[in-house]
Formats: structure tokens, sequence, C-alpha cells
């Protein structure tokens, strides 16, 4: 929208209490007097249009026409003159926040279909080469790859990549859809349009919900299986698992993160994070208890080499006053 379309439309006032067309028509059966009718006639066409962004043209137009034959019926003077000066302003502002309007959603139903057109030749060339598509369409990247789903790298990159452009273009089928309801049109064009997006959609979320079911139930397997090998009640070798715990705790990190990026349906995402918080909490524990060793072997470690460069220092020292031969020095670090 230019500056000058920005002048010429009406600014909104403040909200206030919106006449309907049945109240201002009941009025007209009600009031005594042609001038009376008029004013509450041109009210309700001022309130009709007084908000720009939802505009009531049917009730304005409604009630404009019928003003029009009971200006007749008013005495010529000063009273006649202004209200049909405020009949006449109301009909040119009228007309021109339809022309806008008009204008406006003409582009829009334009921009509209410039977006389905491109969506429509984007999936019908996925449909016909589904390869070549998707090798321009990154590939899919994990903080770090799982060890234990390793072997099945391919079949996630597979998957996941054509998910990644299945669930562009439902997004962008989506917002289409929300921009179409909330956009004035003909009814005609709209149904089209919609007529248009349903068979996009039925290229997209069928064959996305196949894939997410099929990425979710593989994960899960790899997961459980993991859970299987190490962490459930027959396999939980807490020795084991306490020697391994760091590879350990890399791995649950890296699977959480797996199903971060994935596209998992909500039972599987759900149920896979809580089995894998279950075994992080086992290892809590043991992490802790090895930094505690790890700490007190360092600690040690220290005291036994200052103790030992005491030791040297004594024969050096010696060795150096002749009270120690080579033998005797030897002797004594040995022991």
């Amino acid at each position: 929208m230019n500056s000058t379309d920005q002048q010429d439309l009406p600014k909104d006032p403040p909200q206030q209490e919106k006449i309907s067309l049945e109240g201002c028509l009941k009025s007209f059966e009600d009031l005594a007097s042609a001038e009376e009718k008029i004013r509450e006639g041109i009210d309700f066409m001022r309130s009709s249009i007084a908000h720009s962004s939802a505009p009531d043209f049917r009730g304005f137009w409604e009630i404009r026409k019928r003003c029009l034959p009971i200006f007749k019926e008013v005495e010529t003077g000063p009273a006649r003159t202004q209200l049909w000066g405020e009949y006449i302003e109301l009909t040119k502002e009228g007309r021109q926040l339809k022309s806008f309007l008009d204008e406006e959603s003409a582009f829009a139903v334009e921009q509209i279909d410039i977006a389905i057109t491109a969506l429509e030749e984007k999936l019908g060339k996925y449909s016909d080469q589904s390869e070549e598509v998707l090798s321009n369409t990154p590939e899919v990247l994990f903080a770090k790859e799982p060890q234990s789903v390793e072997g099945r790298s391919p079949l996630y990159q597979q998957r996941q990549r054509r998910l990644n452009f299945l669930n562009t273009h439902a997004s962008h089928i989506n917002a289409l859809r929300k921009e179409l309801i909330k956009t004035e049109m003909r009814l005609r064009q709209k149904n089209k349009f919609f007529q248009r997006l349903s068979k996009l959609g039925d290229l997209v979320f069928p064959t996305r919900r196949e894939l997410i079911k099929e990425i979710s139930d593989f994960f899960v397997g790899d997961v459980e299986s993991f859970i299987e090998d190490h962490f459930s009640e027959s396999t939980f070798c807490e020795e084991k698992v306490r020697r391994g715990v760091f590879y350990f705790r890399e791995e649950i990190k890296s699977l959480q993160g797996m199903a971060k990026v994935l596209t998992l349906n909500t039972h599987a995402f759900s149920n896979t994070r809580e089995q894998l918080s279950s075994c992080w909490d086992k290892l809590k524990g043991m992490e802790k208890e090895l930094k505690k060793e790890s700490s007190q072997h360092k600690q040690l470690s220290s005291e036994n080499r200052v103790a030992v460069l005491a030791e040297v220092e004594e024969v050096i020292a010696g060795l150096q006053e002749d009270k120690l031969s080579c033998d005797e020095g030897l002797k004594w670090l040995d022991e």
C-alpha cells in the first residue's frame, strides 16, 4: 500500500456500538418524520464504513438506497441541505473504500494464485522426479550420531529428508489456507482456491503421515534395543555401566538430540524421552562417584609425587656431600 492510499482512506475511529441493519430498518418504521429517518440512516451509513478493515457494505448500500426517496419528503431548507451534504459525502467515502478494498483483494488473490501455482509446480515435480528433487534437499544433520543406530543411518537420512521436504510444503499449504480464509473475494473464486489446495494436500499429507509413522517406529525400536542391551532388568550390570558411564551418557544425549531432529509422532517422542530419562537417572549417581574417585586419585597422586621428589632431593644432597655412594643412593630410591 502506498502513501497516497493511506491518506485517502478514512482512519478507523474509536470502537463504538454498531447499529444493526435490522435495528435501522425498524427505526425507519417507528420514526414519524422524514428528517428523523434520514438522520438515522446517515448515522447507520457512517457506522457501517467507520472501520475500514471490516466495513458492512451490504447494510451501507441498502440504507443509502432507502434514504434517497425519503429526501423528497423533507422540506427545502438548511436542515435538508446539511443532510444531503452528509449523504453525498458518505456515498463518496463508501465508493472510495469499496474501490480500495477491491484493489487490495485483487492483489491478494493474485498473490495467492502465484503461491499456489508455485506449489503445484514443485509438488508435481516431486511426484514425477522425487529422487532428483530430494537430491537438492540438505542432508539431515545430528549434533552427534548415536553409535546404537549407526547401521541404520541411511534409513533415517532418506526418510527425514523426504519429511523435511514435505513438512516445508505442508506448512505452506496450511499458511495459504489461513490466508485464504481471511481474504475477501468472490465465493466462487475462494472455493476454486480451496479445491486446488485440497489436491496439493492429497499429495503431501497422506505420504507425510506414513513417513512419520515409519520413522517413529524405527526410532522407538532402536531406543528399545539400546535399553534392552544395557538397561533392562535382565541385562543391567551396574559394574559394566559404571565402567562405561561416560560412553552411555553421550549415547543417551545423542539419542535425545536425534529425537529433536527427527519428525516423530507425539507418542514416539514422549515415550522415548521418558525411557531415556530413566536411563539417565541411573547414570547420575555413578557419574558423581567416578568424579569423586577421580578427584581422590588425583590428590593421592599429587601427594605421592611430592614425597618422591623430597626423597630424590635428599639422595642428590647425600651424593653431593659424599655421604652416600651411587649404589647406596640407588638402593634407597628402590626402597
